[in-house]
């Protein structure tokens, strides 16, 4: 799988960096696993990585990626970065001279390290016919215009959402295929894998990442009645 034919390597899918995040916190870093059962929860102190997809050279190339996304997502976000409702309620995250290139090509790279896994934590992520343009493009650098591949990035802001992950899988908004991934530090991405673009009345095409343009970062909750809450209470009663 790897891009060359060298000795590979263990080359993490989700960077170690943001397993390090969560072991900031009090919480110690869970994996959740929904769809695999008996393996509801499983602890995870470095992250997950797979020994079969990359050699030394390609993680280096990888690794360039993850060093930006870091350095961009990482970092406590300041008041300046605030997006604020016309009631003064923060509903999102203004990040300015984002390089669109590196944090694209980071989300892509995910997405194609989490398609050829064969670890089963990644099973519900397939890309199918994508596959090799997403290889491809990856491999020259190219990380597309913002419809190609498009990337919405959001985040729990409250104290048990930095701190939880469950499994990455597809779904679809207004009928367009995507994936999600849970990063840690709170984020959820969502990275479409369809040739079809979202129907300009969908609320979310305001926050996909746009070349020359800030990224636009939309914040959720972990409230009582959300679809993350309860399938985290579900695993851990299974779990008990």
């Amino acid at each position: 799988m790897c891009f060359g034919n060298n000795i590979l390597v263990n080359a993490h899918i989700i960077p170690a960096s943001f397993y390090r995040y969560l072991k900031r916190s009090d919480i110690r870093p869970l994996e959740i696993h929904t769809n695999v059962r008996g393996e509801y929860k499983k602890k995870s102190h470095i992250g997950i990585y797979d020994k079969n997809i990359l050699c030394k050279n390609c993680e280096k190339i990888f690794q360039r990626y993850d060093d930006y996304a870091q350095h961009i997502l990482l970092p406590d976000f300041k008041e300046k970065h605030y997006i604020l409702n016309n009631s003064g309620k923060k509903v999102g995250y203004n990040m300015e001279n984002v390089n669109y290139d590196l944090l694209k090509l980071f989300f892509m790279s995910l997405l194609w390290r989490a398609s050829v896994s064969i670890r089963k934590e990644f099973s519900r992520i397939n890309v199918g016919p994508f596959e090799e343009a997403l290889r491809s493009m990856i491999q020259d650098g190219n990380p597309g215009d913002e419809n190609v591949f498009s990337v919405i990035v959001s985040r729990f802001d409250d104290y048990l959402g930095k701190n939880f992950l469950l499994d990455p899988h597809n779904e679809k908004f207004d009928g367009i295929n995507f994936c999600r991934f849970y990063l840690g530090a709170g984020y959820r991405v969502f990275i479409k894998v369809d040739k079809r673009t979202l129907p300009k009345s969908n609320i979310f095409r305001f926050f996909i990442l746009k070349p020359n343009h800030p990224l636009h970062i939309t914040i959720h909750s972990l409230l009582p009645s959300s679809k993350e809450l309860g399938v985290l209470k579900k695993v851990i009663k299974a779990k008990n």
